[in-house]
Order: structure tokens, then C-alpha cells, then sequence
């Protein structure tokens, strides 16, 4: 594998290799996937997430926002937009989760939290517009996931059985969920494959 570092272009040799980054195509930029690897990960789609710490001056510290669609399935709110607005338990400080079924840029984003916040304001829902976000991230690829028939196929039979593939083995949401928890479990379970 070459890597890049501070002191230029590298060769690494190793025996086995554990890749915990999400797997999509930039992810393996300089990897000598085989046609099955390439297969399966081809399959896998990305969600879009950011998450931001907002400024609000005037709001309550108790105040939380969860955005629902009152009239679609499930009552899910219908993205693009924020998911929810919940207090940091920092004065005057607020998270925010915002998400889009497509890919948006990052300052698009940013316009469109400061807008959707603007009008839960003008609605009454918050007493007071953004200050400003203090932390903006974002999580894409976020969530990658297939549909129901790759489901039915046996898509996570074939993404598991990649573990040992060519002296490789992978951990991360793609491969469980996105729980730190339950990943760090994962990992301790997948610890004597990758050791023997």
C-alpha cells in the first residue's frame, strides 16, 4: 500500500491490515482491492449528516427542538433539514443534527441550519434567531446502507465474509451501527481473528 506522509510517498508492508474508515471508493484509493471487495462495497449507499454546536442568546437551557413530519410515514421529518436542536448543557450553547438524502455542500448546509432556525424563530418554536454555530461538522458518508433486495440477497452475509479476505479484516458503522459502544464490542470480538 502507498501512503503519503511528511516526508513523501511510502510503501507499506504488513501482514494483515484492519481498515475501520467507511468503505467507499476514496477510501480505498491506493488499495489493491479484488473484483469480490469491489463488488460488495459498490453496493453500499451514503446518507448525509452534519452536526454543529449553535449560539443562542435568550433560549431557555431546557429548550429542545425535535423536528417530525406530521404527515409522512412514520412522522419523519422529510430531509433536507434539522433533525433536532438540544441543549449542550453549556449555556447558550446547542446541538444541532441536520440531514439530507443527497449531497449538499457544506456552506449550503450551514445557509440552510441558519434558515431553518430563522423560521422555527419567526413560528414562535425558538424565542431567539442563531447567534452563529460555534462547531460545524460533517459526517458523509454517513449511515451507508443498501436496499431491501441487496438485503433479501445476502449483501451483509457477503460484506462479513469479506473479514480475512486477503489478509484484511474491517470494523466500523458500515459493518455493525453507528453505536461506539457496540462497535468497541465488535472490535473486541474480532481482535483473535486479526491476532492469530
Amino acid at each position: 500500500m502507498h501512503v503519503d506522509t511528511p516526508h513523501g510517498r511510502r510503501i507499506v508492508h504488513c501482514d494483515k491490515l484492519v481498515v475501520t474508515a467507511p468503505p467507499v471508493p476514496r477510501t480505498f484509493t491506493g488499495f489493491d482491492l479484488d473484483h469480490v471487495e469491489r463488488r460488495v462495497f459498490a453496493r453500499l449507499r451514503s446518507g448525509f449528516a452534519w452536526t454543529a454546536v449553535a449560539r443562542f442568546s435568550g433560549v431557555p437551557a431546557d429548550a429542545s427542538v425535535v423536528n417530525v413530519g406530521a404527515d409522512t410515514r412514520y412522522n419523519l421529518p422529510p430531509p433536507p433539514g434539522i433533525y433536532s436542536v438540544t441543549p449542550t448543557g453549556i449555556p447558550e450553547l446547542w446541538q444541532v443534527h441536520y440531514g439530507s438524502a443527497v449531497a449538499v455542500p457544506d456552506h449550503q448546509v450551514r445557509r440552510n441550519i441558519a434558515a431553518d432556525i430563522g423560521r422555527l424563530a419567526t413560528a414562535g418554536t425558538l424565542p431567539k434567531t442563531l447567534d452563529g454555530l460555534e462547531i460545524f461538522r460533517s459526517h458523509v458518508p454517513f449511515e451507508l446502507t443498501v436496499g431491501a433486495a441487496d438485503i433479501a440477497s445476502g449483501f451483509y452475509r457477503a460484506l462479513n465474509g469479506l473479514q480475512g479476505r486477503n489478509h484484511t479484516y474491517y470494523n466500523g458503522a458500515a459493518f455493525h451501527t453507528h453505536d461506539s459502544a457496540l462497535l468497541w464490542q465488535r472490535t473486541e470480538a474480532l481482535l483473535p481473528r486479526i491476532a492469530a
